[in-house]
């Protein structure tokens, strides 16, 4: 299993619309929001999965910059045991 902690930059005109579209991409969750920013989540994806999600992220109409910070990553661990 994966999971990314990924900051997102966007037009704040455009969070709500944004939030919504969020919504539909399975295993993410929004954990903070600031004036155009917002931390998110994402889980349970593979490294290809993840890249996906991500180039889906970024093409949302309103998003300026996606920016993967944390990345955590068992499947070496679970193939060891």
């Amino acid at each position: 299993m994966q999971i990314s902690g990924i900051a997102v930059r966007l037009k704040p005109e455009q969070t709500d619309a944004i939030k919504e579209q969020f919504q539909a991409i399975r295993d993410l969750e929004i954990h903070a929001e600031d004036h155009g920013k917002l931390v998110v989540t994402l889980e349970n994806r593979t490294p290809g999965e993840m890249t996906d999600t991500i180039q889906e992220i970024e093409g949302i109409e309103g998003i300026i910059a996606v920016n993967p910070v944390y990345i955590y990553d068992d499947s070496e661990m679970a193939e060891a045991s």
